[in-house]
């Protein structure tokens, strides 16, 4: 039998693979120095040296198998053994050497790859590590913010009373009533107009120090809100409570977009939306806090009203203590800073699986396009790749401010009490409203992965277009009942289309906002438009506090007309602009945008297009 791999001068007659190895090794020692010298005497002594074990090693190493297949007995492979140093003492390939060590290790690294395979299934979904991160970023941020917006309304008139004894002392003599109004308006309008100031500088902040840092920067503002808001009735200076409004109000206006930047950035793209979603669960989780603080059995009373804001303290000091835990965003290290090793050491953990490489690749290829200057504002609307994105974010904070959420809110206590609702019960009825948001936002966290973004925004927002028609005009007949009271089975059908109305808030324009500004741009210039979407939210806010109270004085119900032109408005915006971004790439959403019609379903670009290539965002088709 011929052995490959062997000069035809070792060729061997099939009697001979029977004889013993010493006969084979001195016919072999004996021929083919001889045979080798004829054929390589012009080739130098090195290239022999080289050749000839590689021969050899290849020719023994498959007799053996042979041999072995064929049931021979172990003393041969022993005294073969024992020969084969002697012909090829310290000159066995170190080629051959590493081809046997990764042909054993193969079975080894199949184990390996198949466990890395089911770890990689693993890392899709949520582990302990990144929710505790996710945890840590909206106890410190979204849910102070919430609890801020509802602080203020239900000790309101017991605040007022405090205003009016202070400047009382001061003057001897009682204030004008519009002079409480002007001193408190200030009060409520300061925490708006430094959120908005706070949301010009989150961008800035979050590109020059990095997400995690700016979090605990801003967070020790809010400490000191709290003191000076803690101190208020003891010092009798109605100027700490402005002060701490103030610090308040830049808190969350740079806090609200570094944690939806933040939360984007560590979730994997198969839970993007519903790790988002928590921004807004935590905001009506804090809202519900502040008012069952407020209620006159805790903290809603002349003398502990000072409490309620002294203890936004708690959450800061536990953000401060737990957020050194978390690690920097791994996109804004990545991309940013160019820190790829420390990126991905962040993935690890989040992830908990050792091979993070898609994801690594996938911000390689994103650092590759990014600009090494911080992206300004000005680029956003210049730029025609960012113009269109641009547009979907403020206009979808636009729609969420002026969907008429807080209107609804505002004629709460008339709609309970047309429902003839016992007085001190509707305190009760209020915080009602505030759960039912809640578990509404709960529901919709699982929802946000299975049905996507622009289903859970067009059913949602025409059903909330709805509701408000049909309150508006069960409110106007209600306000016709002047001496008489209205039937109280009306007051029951307006508190059923109020939280029908609030629950279509709480799963649609409430959360889904907060995610769509983060998921609609790459990372160079997400922070700056984060920070545009979210001044365009604050100014929104600021202008329906000031028009609405004379809106509500002089439309009465029919205010509520100018919020369902809003919301129609909004479903055909959404449906014609707004793409679906579920389990979407940063990447191939922005693909999807520049294609335009994203109301068609679009083809999922395969992995060498959304990794490898490096295609122009404004041309390339899906």
């Amino acid at each position: 039998m011929e052995e490959e791999g062997r000069p035809k001068s070792q060729e061997e007659p099939k009697g001979e693979s029977k004889e013993e190895p010493k006969e084979e090794v001195k016919e072999e020692s004996k021929k083919e120095p001889k045979e080798e010298s004829k054929e390589e005497s012009k080739k130098e002594p090195k290239e022999e040296t080289k050749e000839k074990p590689k021969e050899e090693s290849k020719g023994e190493s498959k007799e053996e198998s042979k041999k072995e297949s064929k049931g021979e007995s172990k003393e041969e492979s022993k005294k073969e053994s024992k020969e084969e140093p002697k012909e090829e003492p310290k000159e066995e390939s170190k080629e051959g050497l590493k081809e046997q060590e990764n042909n054993s290790n193969k079975p080894n690294q199949d184990v390996e790859n198949f466990e890395l395979s089911k770890m990689e299934k693993k890392s899709s979904g949520l582990t302990p590590y990144l929710a505790f991160c996710t945890f840590v970023a909206v106890f410190g941020n979204s849910l102070l913010y919430g609890y801020n917006i509802g602080v203020i309304n239900t000790p309101a008139e017991i605040i007022m009373d405090f205003y009016n004894e202070t400047y009382a002392e001061r003057s001897d003599s009682a204030p004008s009533k519009e002079f409480i109004t002007m001193q408190w308006s200030l009060t409520v309008s300061l925490f708006v107009a430094f959120g908005m100031i706070g949301s010009f500088v989150s961008g800035m902040m979050a590109d020059r120090f990095g997400r995690k840092k700016s979090m605990l920067l801003i967070t020790v503002i809010m400490f000191l809100a709290a003191i000076t808001g803690g101190i208020t009735k003891t010092a009798k200076a109605p100027e700490c409570l402005m002060i701490s409004r103030m610090l308040v109000g830049l808190h969350s206006g740079v806090n609200i977009g570094l944690a939806s930047l933040y939360l984007a950035e560590i979730a994997p793209k198969e839970i993007r939306g519903a790790v988002g979603t928590c921004h807004q669960l935590a905001i009506t989780i804090g809202i519900l806090l502040a008012q069952i603080l407020g209620l006159e059995e805790l903290m809603g009373t002349p003398d502990l009203w000072p409490m309620l804001f002294a203890f936004v303290a708690f959450p800061t000091l536990v953000t401060l203590v737990l957020l050194p835990f978390c690690p920097e965003s791994p996109r804004y290290l990545a991309v940013k800073k160019q820190q790829i090793p420390e990126a991905e050491a962040a993935l690890r953990k989040l992830r908990g699986v050792s091979d993070v490489s898609d994801e690594v690749e996938e911000m390689r290829l994103e650092a590759s396009k990014s600009v090494e200057k911080p992206f300004k504002v000005k680029e956003l609307l210049v730029s025609p790749v960012h113009r269109i994105p641009i547009l979907v974010a403020c206009l979808m904070m636009v729609f969420q401010q002026w969907s008429g959420i807080n209107a609804v809110f505002a004629y709460s206590q008339f709609i309970f009490t047309q429902a003839q609702l016992d007085q001190k019960a509707i305190p009760y009825a209020i915080v009602g409203t505030g759960v039912t948001n809640v578990f509404a936002t709960i529901i919709v966290i699982p929802l946000m992965e299975k049905l996507g973004r622009r289903p859970l925004l067009l059913s949602p927002t025409a059903i909330m277009a709805l509701a408000m028609l049909i309150l508006s005009i069960f409110l106007n007949i209600q306000e016709g009942y002047e001496d008489e009271k209205a039937p109280s089975w009306m007051g029951y059908v307006s508190i059923i289309i109020m939280l029908v109305y609030i629950i279509g808030f709480a799963v649609g324009l409430g959360p889904i906002p907060f995610n769509i500004v983060s998921e609609l741009f790459t990372q160079g210039p997400r922070a700056a438009a984060m920070s545009m979407s979210l001044v365009f939210n604050w100014v929104t806010n600021f202008i329906l506090l000031l028009t609405f109270p004379f809106l509500q004085l002089s439309m009465g119900p029919y205010t509520f007309i100018l919020f369902i032109v809003v919301l129609i408005v909004a479903v055909f915006f959404i449906f014609f602009f707004v793409p679906e971004t579920k389990g979407k790439t940063f990447e191939e959403i922005q693909r999807i945008l520049a294609a335009g019609k994203v109301w068609k379903k679009h083809t999922p670009l395969p992995a060498d297009e959304v990794v490898g290539e490096n295609v122009p965002m404004d041309t390339t088709k899906v």
